[in-house]
């Protein structure tokens, strides 16, 4: 990444890109270096000019937001980060947005939505998600005997949920990386009879009951939510969760996970 933050705005109306445009001007460490509402201009621009950060709402004026997304991995060669900004609740929408490239979705309707939280909440993640390339990059070249190897793959999931901010040495967090590890050998979809499966398999690992197994992961997930800063978790943790109950459920929790660190 070059010392100006490059980022793309792909947006139909005219009065947020210029609003962006302005909240970008008064930072010294980002540049708008394109900015369109059609999706076949954004596409041909990064054909030949790599951004660092694509700023992308789903309705446009031309084709839409889940269609670049599927088309910009195709011609990419580095992936930008990508903040989708959106009007849309529909959580279908939303969940291909996120399987199909996006790294954090940001619905308008939030009453802390402007311009200049999502520029302060993009600052702050794409450190971390160059980190987090890296170490894929690091995970594709390395050999195929290091990727198998169970230990360097527990401990991998294990330095994860601590960095999110799970308490290491608790038994909700021993529970997690022995469910996130039994998932991610099998290479397979979870549902909810799977979820429930990962807890009996986890209980018989570990000498106990699958009832107990559930209670301290919906635990751990509690009080990581309870005491860790949410805007720090939400750039270990890009995905929604319910705002009224204030957590992510161990299902989604656990399906959300697999998705990160597969």
């Amino acid at each position: 990444m070059s010392d100006l933050i490059k980022v793309l705005m792909l947006e139909d109306d005219e009065a947020v890109c210029e609003a962006y445009r302005r909240e970008i001007e008064k930072k010294q460490e980002m540049e708008l270096v394109y900015a369109t509402g059609c999706e076949g201009a954004a596409l041909n621009y990064l054909r030949t000019n790599p951004v660092d950060v694509v700023i992308l709402d789903l309705e446009l004026k031309e084709g839409d937001g889940l269609s670049f997304l599927i088309k910009a991995k195709q011609i990419c060669e580095k992936k930008p980060y990508i903040m989708v900004v959106t009007n849309t609740g529909s959580e279908i929408m939303l969940g291909l947005v996120r399987e199909n490239g996006a790294d954090f979705v940001y619905q308008k309707t939030n009453s802390m939505y402007t311009e200049e939280k999502i520029l302060s909440m993009i600052k702050k993640a794409l450190p971390f998600q160059t980190e987090l390339a890296m170490r894929k990059m690091a995970a594709e070249v390395a050999t195929k005997a290091d990727l198998v190897q169970a230990r360097e793959l527990k401990r991998y999931i294990y330095q994860t949920l601590v960095d999110m901010g799970f308490k290491a040495g608790t038994l909700g967090t021993a529970y997690l990386q022995d469910i996130l590890h039994i998932a991610l050998k099998e290479h397979t979809e979870v549902d909810d009879t799977r979820v429930k499966e990962l807890y009996e398999e986890t209980a018989q690992l570990n000498n106990t009951m699958s009832i107990n197994v559930e209670r301290n992961v919906r635990s751990a997930i509690e009080t990581t939510w309870k005491q860790t800063n949410l805007e720090d978790l939400q750039m270990h943790y890009p995905f929604e969760w319910n705002r009224q109950k204030g957590k992510p459920t161990n299902k989604e929790f656990i399906i959300n996970m697999l998705h990160l660190l597969s």
